[in-house]
């Protein structure tokens, strides 16, 4: 009796993988670069997968430095290998951003 318990544990434990179900890994856009010119901020992605956009930090008003603020300004989504390009419509951009999905 003893044996036929081993045997049927040995055996569940050797289906048990066979159950477990393949996780897809996350796929994230990569090789990314941004920059800045003048009031656009802009951002492109080499290889990966999913889509991505820039995001433009414009420079604070005077209003802004007084009483604290920022202003963030958001360029479209797209695929890899395009660029998007955000703007600070009245003012500079003080730096580049980006923002993934997959």
């Amino acid at each position: 009796m003893k044996i036929l318990r081993r045997v049927g544990l040995i055996g569940a434990l050797a289906i048990l993988p066979l159950g477990i179900a393949a996780v897809p890994a996350n796929a994230y856009p990569d090789a990314c670069s941004t920059w800045v010119d003048g009031n656009n901020a802009y951002s492109v992605c080499y290889s990966g997968t999913g889509s991505y956009q820039a995001i433009a930090v414009c420079q604070q008003s005077v209003w802004q430095q007084m009483f604290g603020g920022r202003t963030y300004e958001y360029g479209p989504w797209v695929a890899i290998g395009q660029i998007s390009q955000a703007t600070c419509p009245y003012l500079l951009v003080d730096y580049a951003g980006i923002n993934y999905s997959n």
